[in-house]
């Protein structure tokens, strides 16, 4: 059997549900950007010891960011609901907030379930925080040291199915998008975009003309 042009032999596989959010960060160049994406998904390999799993999913362009900045796209995934969001306040708040000249933005905007982790994550404000909204949807900007740092207040989240082989290699993995299916970092056209980052890419790089950023 092949799936996605990978070949699976007739032995032994497990799949199991678990939840994902798609984090887009982009920093002032792609150094900065990646370097947060590498401590965010830094001992993330096994929900088992590490209570998620994250990985970069792949390097972005500016005319793919909703700043137009160079970015990294990141999968973040936890076996239930309730503790994708908390790993996601803990993770941001010490790895991408604390990282200069980082945003961090939602990767799957056409999401139903909004997990609120950039509310959560204002406090770090410490009173001096603002928001804006732009195209119905609300940053928030938190000062830090070398400027500010810049967060969308929800994220989306899928309910994700993972496929493993004998060994523990990931062979296949999906995102539930309502009646659709779509395999791992590709849209619903098959051109590998993040989910939903057309709609979401016009009304956010606004941020950039708004003094959002």
């Amino acid at each position: 059997m092949k799936i996605e042009g990978v070949t699976i032999e007739d032995t032994f596989a497990e799949a199991f549900t678990m939840r994902v959010a798609r984090l887009i960060i982009t920093g002032r160049n792609a150094k900065w950007a990646r370097e947060a994406a590498v401590k965010l998904t830094g001992f993330a390999t096994s929900v088992i010891g590490c209570k998620c799993e994250a990985g970069i999913e792949r390097e972005l362009t500016g005319d793919e960011t909703p700043d137009g900045r160079p970015g990294v796209s990141v999968l973040f995934l936890t076996l239930d609901k309730e503790s994708l969001p908390e790993q996601l306040i803990v993770r941001i708040g010490q790895t991408v907030l604390t990282c200069p000249t980082t945003a961090c933005f939602d990767g799957l905007a056409l999401a139903p379930d909004r997990l609120a982790v950039g509310k959560a994550l204002r406090v770090f404000g410490d009173g001096f925080q603002t928001s804006k909204v732009i195209g119905g949807k609300r940053y928030w900007r938190l000062p830090v040291m070398e400027g500010e740092f810049l967060v969308e207040e929800t994220f989306g989240m899928h309910i994700t199915v993972h496929l493993f082989d004998a060994e523990g290699t990931l062979l296949w993995e999906s995102l539930s998008n309502g009646d659709q299916e779509l395999p791992r970092g590709r849209s619903d056209d098959g051109e590998g975009a993040e989910v939903g980052a057309g709609q979401r890419r016009g009304a956010a790089r606004s941020t950039t003309n708004s003094s959002v950023r």
